[in-house]
């Protein structure tokens, strides 16, 4: 029997067949780590027409993004604020957007640990008496938007981010405007000077990416508490996710 195939025709079956066969591989989502040391969330307080960057935070966590069915795409993250405070973030779902962007859903928890304060005034009051330490713990819906993923390779830089009213979660509103912000260095080398009269703490270098209009009002040291200025006035907040992410291998 003769082959009724022309070439043209076999190399369609051909490809056809190829096709069918890495499918699988191109429909496993794609999972990365988040480098903690390189990512960051930058929180930004204000109104529309004047967001100021007022704190920077060091950002861990992980990311799965699935080409074949964007909507089973997770992000799980951390970030560790000023004064015993950390927050981090758990997506519940996901929606590919009709400009391709991924809006990704989920749970926000603020924690924050806090004393009890005893107060007794009198002759020998030296200040409140602190009791023992409580954490409490707010959770509150959170919508990130992150650009399209085309062709994402082994190692990408992507931004995500999220757009909160005042009434969205109120108790991150009060801690990021409380928290005394220290400046965030990356790839940080600091040199320790020994003790003496004239100490002023570590002397630290690295790349500064702390807000940008208070950098220079910042020494970098020991003795530096975060900055003191007053928050900005306003009731929008923009969380700003730059994340540095690293395929891990498949199991």
């Amino acid at each position: 029997m003769k082959n009724l195939l022309t070439p043209n025709r076999k190399m369609l079956v051909i490809l056809g067949i190829a096709m069918l066969t890495a499918l699988p591989v191109f429909a496993q989502p794609y999972n990365w780590k988040v480098d903690a040391e390189h990512s960051t969330a930058k929180i930004f307080l204000g109104t529309n027409s004047d967001l100021q960057n007022v704190g920077v935070a060091f950002v861990g966590g992980r990311a799965e993004y699935d080409s074949a069915d964007p909507g089973q795409s997770a992000l799980t993250i951390w970030a560790d604020l000023p004064d015993g405070s950390w927050m981090t973030f758990k997506s519940k779902r996901s929606q590919l957007q009709a400009d391709g962007a991924l809006r990704v859903i989920g749970e926000m928890t603020l924690t924050r640990t806090e004393g009890d304060a005893i107060y007794n005034p009198g002759e020998d009051y030296y200040g409140p008496i602190y009791g023992k330490a409580a954490i409490r713990a707010v959770t509150r819906e959170v919508a990130f938007v992150l650009p399209p993923m085309n062709n994402p390779g082994p190692e990408m830089e992507i931004n995500a981010e999220a757009l909160l009213g005042i009434e969205n979660f109120p108790e991150l509103f009060a801690a990021v405007r409380q928290a005394a912000w220290k400046p965030v260095i990356q790839d940080a080398v600091c040199d320790v000077p020994q003790a003496g009269e004239d100490y002023r703490g570590a002397n630290c270098s690295g790349r500064l990416i702390g807000p940008e209009q208070r950098v220079a009002a910042m020494r970098i040291g020991e003795d530096y508490r975060g900055d003191e200025s007053p928050a900005p006035s306003g009731n929008l907040m923009k969380l700003v996710l730059q994340l540095q992410l690293t395929r891990q291998k498949s199991a």
